[in-house]
């Protein structure tokens, strides 16, 4: 094993010396099956015997800046970045897989809450916000939308109450004792540019960077989504700890004040807030109120004594979400990013000194693309339809516009003159020209929703959806996506993301039959340290019977 440890380091960075982390990661990947039967067994012994080691409660958080802020004094300004132990971190991996998978496989956590589960994704709520907003116009109701805040929320979580939750979730003790003994006696030492602080007790919080930490926390705040009320025609979107409450009525009067209860009734989010050590910063809330009709009054809404006027846009989970849906603001802002990062991009691509056209192209899809396409299933209507001539008129201009961005990537990737055509650029530097991209994206939008399985919250939308495509008034992305590909769920496979752990190998048996009694006693007992099974079966008359025995070391035999 020396050997393999030595070669493993050895492919680290060449440019600097590699440290402690970067050489625990290289032996951690390049040396697995040789390390597997140890750490199983430390990791078992870990659970087993209700320990843990001491030294992985130490760790250094690196206290970085936050670009762009006009005040280095405020505590704010700055991001603290934790370096937690690789093997802990390893350990930690496994009980969150776990975990999940029974928080999956028994639906324990709220329906709404899209962070942390598995096939659920940030477009998803914004989905769902879209069909709740204009399922109400269409009823002649309209819809209210309270954007939260929440100050701090990893790192005010309460151990004690975790452990409440996780009890209340009825997870298994072996992981509520391990999440104890995991979060009790922390101490880090915070680093700043060469200066490193004292060792500071951590009483507190749930670490950001443990792969644990954002089940962990679902669980905390899952109690501040399940306070909506369905049949007051209420509802709670969260991500992680960025959480709305949606509220639909005949008037707003009716929504802020179905938004106010949601707040201040006995059992709701401030007494949550209070419950959680989770403050609220009430002054950052943001409320918007949807409609197209602009003869509808939009009072204030009054929370504790803080007034909170209505706004016409706010950007939620990275998109741009207008009190008229429109997406204007939204597409205004793809257009702006995908400018700044190929403008930076050109900076890469200098005739002499620059970076090579396969290097450029690279960087163009996997940075600059993705950050202009994000939610483009939402913001953008597929222009082409099958059986379909015609195009819709306001995506072509939002093509257009996306496409002289496009235009200066490919002119930069392949050193070509301004004057040269847009085609034979995109031609050459192998690229999808604008429409085809934005159609492709929105193309595997589509396949994605019509493939979630029966407990996502979209299923049952999207099944009405698709007997309803033909619908002209106030149509959503959704009925965009599944009538332009002609899609409807059931006829896609759906994969339950939750069926199979992502570290689980496929393992294969071959069975063994010896050759004489004498000899099958004889392996038996030759293997008092492995899992046994002897299968039997027969079959007569139609009828087929069979039995299996289990063996496991130090363990009574389980017939089945």
């Amino acid at each position: 094993m020396e050997e393999e440890v030595r070669t493993a380091i050895a492919n680290t960075s060449p440019f600097k010396a590699p440290g402690p982390d970067e050489i625990c990661n290289a032996v951690f990947k390049n040396c697995n099956e040789l390390l597997d039967p140890y750490l199983t067994q430390l990791f078992n012994a870990v659970i087993a015997l209700d320990t843990y080691f001491d030294p992985w409660h130490e760790f250094t958080t690196v206290v970085l800046r936050k670009p762009d802020k006009p005040d280095y004094t405020i505590p704010k300004a700055y991001r603290p970045i934790a370096l937690l132990n690789t093997t802990c971190k390893l350990l930690t991996a496994l009980v969150a897989e776990r975990t999940t998978s029974i928080l999956e496989q028994h639906n324990l956590l709220p329906d709404t809450h899209f962070g942390g589960h598995p096939g659920r994704t940030t477009t998803d709520s914004l989905y769902l916000l879209e069909i709740i907003v204009k399922n109400a116009w269409r009823n002649g109701k309209v819809a209210s939308i309270l954007f939260l805040d929440i100050e701090g929320a990893f790192p005010n979580a309460v151990k004690d109450r975790l452990l409440h939750n996780m009890k209340r979730r009825r997870l298994p003790p072996e992981i509520v004792q391990f999440t104890d003994r995991m979060l009790t006696g922390r101490r880090t030492r915070l680093k700043f540019n060469d200066t490193e602080s004292d060792w500071i007790p951590i009483n507190n919080g749930i670490g950001q960077g443990d792969p644990l930490s954002m089940i962990a926390y679902l669980i905390y705040c899952a109690d501040l989504t399940d306070l909506a009320d369905d049949k007051n025609s209420e509802t709670a979107l969260a991500f992680v700890d960025d959480t709305a409450f949606i509220t639909t009525g005949r008037t707003f009067e009716e929504t802020h004040g179905k938004l106010k209860d949601m707040m201040e009734r006995p059992g709701g989010a401030l007494q949550w807030s209070k419950e959680h050590n989770s403050k609220f910063e009430v002054s950052k809330f943001t409320l918007m109120d949807f409609t197209r009709n602009r003869l509808h009054e939009q009072p204030a809404l009054k929370i504790q004594s803080t007034q909170i006027k209505p706004t016409e846009q706010f950007r939620f989970l990275g998109v741009m979400v207008d009190h008229e849906l429109t997406w204007k603001h939204q597409t205004g802002c793809a257009i702006a990013k995908g400018t700044e990062y190929v403008l930076q991009l050109k900076r890469l691509s200098r005739a002499a000194k620059g970076v090579s056209a396969k290097l450029m192209r690279k960087l163009y899809l996997t940075v600059a693309v993705p950050k202009f396409a994000y939610g483009a299933g939402i913001w953008f209507r597929p222009m082409y339809k099958e059986g379909s001539n015609s195009t819709h008129r306001g995506s072509i201009g939002i093509a257009k516009k996306l496409a002289r961005i496009q235009r200066m990537a490919a002119t930069s990737i392949m050193g070509a003159m301004r004057t040269t055509a847009t085609d034979i650029l995109d031609n050459h530097a192998y690229l999808l020209p604008i429409p085809l991209l934005l159609q492709k994206h929105c193309h595997q939008a589509a396949l994605r929703l019509v493939s979630l399985p029966q407990c996502h919250p979209l299923y049952r939308h999207l099944r009405h959806i698709a007997k309803h495509t033909n619908i002209l008034r106030h149509r959503t992305s959704t009925h965009n996506l599944l009538d332009t590909f002609q899609l409807t769920p059931g006829e896609v496979e759906t994969i339950d993301s939750t069926s199979r752990s992502k570290y689980a190998r496929s393992m294969t048996y071959e069975p063994h039959i010896a050759k004489d009694k004498a000899k099958a006693i004889k392996e038996h007992d030759e293997l008092q340290n492995a899992i046994k099974i002897y299968m039997d079966r027969s079959a007569h008359d139609g009828g087929v019977g069979a039995a299996a025995v289990l063996y496991r070391p130090g363990q009574d035999p389980r017939s089945h």
